[in-house]
């Protein structure tokens, strides 16, 4: 997706670890940052993007997950994504992918099958973007 060039993004690990694998595999702290910026990215496109991330993370495996994905996305549906917003998703072993939106609790949702698929997105054998990957890795 075009729109992926006006956001920036950096993850963060309780380890330090240039292994994608291991991040998805370890049930351990986890969390990506996003920050909008430009006012391109609107919540439709976004929620379409983190669907279609969805996909690809688990190669179209997503009906064990379906309901929390839906559940999920509504993190960037519930009220418009404008420019300068920021994003905190994060892993909590003892809890699962916590969602904040400008600090605002958003939502949590469950299962380290999610967390696989969700982080996926960005560090999976199928990734949204392959350069993205990489650099997220520090690679």
């Amino acid at each position: 997706k075009a729109f992926f060039f006006f956001f920036l993004i950096g993850h963060f690990t309780s380890t330090k670890t240039s292994n994608a694998a291991d991040i998805l595999r370890e049930n351990q702290d986890v969390a990506v940052r996003i920050q909008i910026t430009s006012s391109v990215v609107s919540s439709s496109n976004m929620s379409e993007s983190i669907r279609e991330g969805f996909e690809k993370s688990t190669k179209g495996n997503t009906a064990a997950l379906k309901t929390r994905i839906d559940a999920f996305i509504q993190t960037f549906s519930k009220e418009e994504i404008k420019e300068g917003d920021v994003f905190i998703l994060s892993y909590d072993p003892g809890a699962g992918v916590k969602a904040y939106k400008n600090g605002k609790f958003q939502s949590t949702t469950t299962g380290e099958d999610f967390k696989t698929a969700f982080f996926g997105i960005w560090l999976s054998e199928t990734p949204i973007d392959g350069d993205l990957k990489a650099a997220l890795l520090g690679k």
